[in-house]
Formats: structure tokens, C-alpha cells, sequence
């Protein structure tokens, strides 16, 4: 007799519906937990701001309320971002001294009970910018040696952008071991000039387009961009050295005079007040992260206001 064929199995045409119902589902739910997992560490980004915030105020606490400076130093390829490391943690990451040891190369006291930490360090990815760069992007701390008293690290974001294998420094033993981390983006701090005004033109705003301004004359404003202009004018984090390089939207070398400035100048004005032009947070500072894209000036960058 012959054997009866099975009622139950699938036909190649049930099969293939079966499997494209599948792939759709996964086309439509990919996108939407790409885009969960961004809303994730925009928020934990923005509470790594907070901790920062927290540590900013206790160091204002503590030194006639005043903010760490964020004046770049140029000459010595010292800019906002590293400060606010020295200001925090300490340039070698054992505490800030009054003296403030701000330049590469000067030495700290030996006495760490004169050394004051405003942050946990544990908590933060620290990194020099060699380690995230390479020894041409003429920063303080791209000196390949690590000798301490050259350490002059930054403060990495929580949006990783590649996997590099750095120096780690142990704090205990004082020496360098190699460990492969997942860095971000440094964070960029700018301390407010609350004496200096935003703009010369102090014209209505209103429902009309902006005043011309000329962004050429920022160093008289409450925030200025040189400040962190050496981050600005380097390639993004995971482009950096490769052959196609992707730069930020406030990068002046690369994109043409004032054009990146312009537009830093133009996304941190405060929107909400109608009467005159002034910056977001005019009166304290303001934490800057290049956002998932690892790209300064672009609608998923997160700060502090």
C-alpha cells in the first residue's frame, strides 16, 4: 500500500510568506531599538553631566565661586576640555591644587592631602588624547612617553566610537598597562565670561530672521569658541587618520574661516528670550558632547541646557 503524505508540513510558498512576515518585523523593529538604544545613553550621557555638574559646583563652592577657566592655551595645546579634567580630577588624576598645575610639564606636590578630588574617577573614562588621536593632533597629552607630568587627559563620552588599545595608568603601582577600552568623544567644557556681553547687537529679535553678527568677534563674548577650537579642527574620533575623514559642523581649518564658528555661536543662543541675543546658561558654563554620530554641531549633540 502507499504511504499517505503528512497533513501537516509546510509548502515551499507557506514557508517563504512565513519567512518575509519575518524579515519585515525585524525591518521595522531593528530601526526602533537602534533608536531605544541612542534615547539610553542620551540619558545616561546626560546624567554623566549631572556628576560633572555636581563636581563644577562643589569646586565653585570651595574657590570664591568661581567656575574652572576654560581659556585656551594654545601654544601649549591646552583647551577647555582638559581643564575641566585638571579642575576636577587633577592633570595626573590625584587631585587639584589651588596652584592649579594647568600646564604640561609643571610637577605636582608629592603630599596628596593637599590635593582635592571633585569627582569619582572610577566612574569616568579618561583618556590622553594619543590614545584617541595619534601624536600629530598637537593637543596637550599627545606626548608618546606618558611620562606623568605630561598626563593631561580628557574625559571621554558614553557614545563609544571605536576600540583602541591604550596605556592605562595604575595608580598604585604609578606605571602604564596596556587594556583595550571602548572611547568616546571628549567632552568639551566652556566656562561663561558673565562680565562680557554675548554680542554687540542688541537688536529684536522677534519673528524676524537673526541680526548679522559678526562671529569673527567672539573673543569679547560670554563664550568663546576658541576655547575648544584644537577639538573642533580634528577629524571625528572614528575617522581620525583613516583615508576618508569626517570633520565637525564647528570646525574652522577644514570647512573655511568663521563657518564652523558661526555655527557654534548660532546653536547655543537662547531661543526663548526674545528681546536681545544671549547664550543658554549665561552665567555658569556649558558641557558639550558630540552625541552618537561623534560629530560637534550636528542635531544629536547633548549639553547641559
Amino acid at each position: 500500500m502507499m504511504e499517505k503524505k503528512s497533513k501537516f508540513g509546510f509548502t515551499l510558498i507557506e514557508l517563504l510568506v512565513v519567512i518575509s512576515i519575518i524579515a519585515v518585523l525585524i525591518g521595522v523593529l531593528v530601526p526602533s531599538i537602534s533608536k531605544m538604544r541612542i534615547i539610553a545613553k542620551n540619558l545616561q550621557q546626560k546624567a554623566q553631566f549631572r556628576t560633572i555638574s555636581s563636581g563644577l559646583e562643589a569646586f565653585s563652592n570651595e574657590n570664591d565661586n568661581i567656575y574652572p577657566s576654560s581659556e585656551d592655551e594654545n601654544a601649549n595645546g591646552v583647551y577647555g576640555a582638559h581643564k575641566l579634567t585638571a579642575a576636577l580630577l587633577g592633570r595626573d588624576l590625584f587631585g587639584y591644587t589651588p596652584d592649579g598645575n594647568m600646564m604640561p610639564g609643571e610637577y605636582y606636590s608629592n603630599d596628596l592631602n593637599e590635593r582635592k578630588e571633585y569627582l569619582d574617577k572610577d566612574k569616568f573614562l579618561m583618556v590622553n588624547p594619543i590614545q584617541i588621536y595619534d601624536n600629530s593632533c598637537n593637543l596637550a597629552g599627545d606626548d608618546s612617553t606618558q611620562n606623568i607630568v605630561d598626563y593631561y587627559p580628557v574625559i571621554s563620552d558614553l557614545f563609544y566610537q571605536k576600540k583602541i588599545a591604550v596605556q592605562k595608568f595604575d595608580f598604585l603601582t604609578r606605571q602604564w598597562q596596556e587594556k583595550f577600552v571602548q572611547t568616546g568623544t571628549p567632552i568639551l567644557y566652556f566656562c561663561a565670561y558673565p562680565t562680557e556681553k554675548f554680542v554687540d547687537n542688541t537688536a529684536l529679535i522677534g519673528s524676524a530672521p537673526l541680526p548679522a553678527i559678526d562671529y569673527t568677534d567672539c573673543d569679547r563674548w560670554i563664550y568663546d569658541w576658541h576655547d575648544n577650537e584644537g577639538f573642533f579642527d580634528l577629524a571625528t574620533v572614528k575617522t581620525y587618520g583613516l583615508t576618508t575623514e569626517e570633520y565637525h559642523v564647528y570646525d574652522d581649518f577644514h570647512r573655511g574661516v568663521d563657518v564652523g564658528k558661526a555655527e557654534f555661536y548660532k546653536n547655543i543662543i537662547n531661543y526663548n528670550i526674545p528681546t536681545y541675543l544671549t547664550p543658554m546658561n549665561k552665567n555658569s558654563y556649558i558641557l558639550m558632547s558630540a552625541g552618537a554620530d561623534g560629530i560637534f554641531g550636528t542635531k544629536d549633540d547633548v549639553c547641559n541646557f
